[in-house]
């Protein structure tokens, strides 16, 4: 079996369907190649069911001295 990780998580789906946002939260995380901050922007079909998710994770790295 190789090493990895699984996350699993529920969305609060009808609350999501009546208030249709655009966004999600942002957040940190700091990895050994730096501090990363992720986002999704959600555009919304007009059948008000179904989105599309577009993911941003920009990484930030240490300047240089």
């Amino acid at each position: 079996m190789p090493d990895g990780l699984l996350i699993v998580t529920t969305r609060p789906y009808d609350e999501l369907l009546r208030e249709r946002p655009s966004a999600t939260p942002a957040r940190t995380a700091t990895t050994e190649a730096g501090r990363a901050v992720s986002f999704q922007l959600w555009d919304w079909h007009d059948d008000g069911e179904h989105y599309d998710l577009r993911l941003f994770q920009p990484f930030l790295t240490a300047r240089a001295p």
